[in-house]
């Protein structure tokens, strides 16, 4: 009896995990799956249509090593969906249960870029039933603790087996391997109570058009353009009466101190803005102030 294993294709630079790094090679102990067949030789259980076996794991920078001989990677696009922090983003995974029995779909996202697949919400799992041909899995990219604009592992797990973590071996089923990438926003805090304008009601929210920013970042995930010291993503407005709402987890609201500053009418007052651009290209600050509180 002659046995094939399917493994994965995430980048392994060396044992232990870190940005770029990940379990992927068997010495390393990354993931394997035996590939089981029927009496007709049909696989009975894979994630897309194609599954094939390998030596060992097939770890590429573009996580795109198992798809030489025969492209099984054929579970997950990536292109097809926008990930955002603190936006749920619900993946369509075409998959095929012809076991008899109840398998596990597990996926993996790692979400801090560090090589490992330990952090919060960086794993997610469903039941597949037998004869079942889709499974759902919806995932939320936290805010603050996501690394941004960068490519991050995401591992895809189908096995029967009812212990399953994003290394070792499973008996059965399959393993596939991508890379993603999340954007982040962010947003303001004035008070907004309802889709118009009114005193003491902004346009914040974005389901009432408020504004968003996207943060852009460098290789080395600093951001590249900021008012203040401190910048951080945020899932949608964070409207609050006194304008605070958006100092919870990082005080990013450190650009300017109105107790700092007496407005008077019909009188000039010069206010210094600290910021920083590191974009290459000029940047315009605009101030927008509610003179008549409307």
């Amino acid at each position: 009896m002659v046995m094939g294993y399917d493994y994965g294709d995430l980048a392994d630079m060396g044992d232990g995990t870190s940005e770029e790094n990940y379990e992927t090679e068997a010495a390393n102990s990354g993931p394997r799956h035996k590939i089981v067949t029927d009496d007709n030789g049909n696989v009975t259980l894979k994630i897309g249509s194609e599954v094939d076996d390998e030596a060992d794991g097939q770890e590429s920078a573009a996580a795109d090593g198992d798809a030489t001989e025969v492209d099984d990677e054929d579970g997950f696009d990536p292109s097809g969906y926008m990930f955002v922090t603190g936006q749920a983003q619900t993946i369509d995974i075409p998959v095929m249960n012809m076991t008899g029995g109840d398998a596990k779909l597990t996926v993996y996202v790692d979400w801090n870029n560090d090589g490992a697949f330990d952090g919060t919400d960086e794993m997610h799992s469903t039941t597949v039933a037998d004869l079942a041909t889709t499974a759902q899995i919806t995932v939320t990219p936290p805010t603050a603790s996501t690394t941004l604009n960068d490519e991050l592992g995401f591992r895809i797990r189908l096995t029967t087996d009812v212990a399953m973590s994003p290394e070792g071996d499973a008996s059965d089923g399959e393993i596939e391997d991508y890379l993603i990438t999340v954007m982040g926003f962010d947003y303001g805090d004035l008070i907004d109570g309802t889709a118009g304008t009114d005193e003491q009601d902004y346009q914040t929210q974005s389901a009432n058009g408020g504004p968003s920013h996207k943060i852009i970042t460098n290789e080395d995930d600093m951001a590249l353009l900021k008012i203040g010291a401190e910048l951080d993503d945020e899932a949608d407005g964070q409207q609050s009466s006194n304008a605070t709402g958006d100092v919870t987890d990082i005080d990013d609201e450190d650009g300017f101190d109105p107790s700092a500053i007496m407005f008077q009418t019909n009188m000039p007052e010069d206010i210094t803005i600290p910021v920083m651009n590191m974009t290459g290209e000029q940047a315009k600050l605009v101030f927008y102030i509610d003179w008549n509180n409307d």
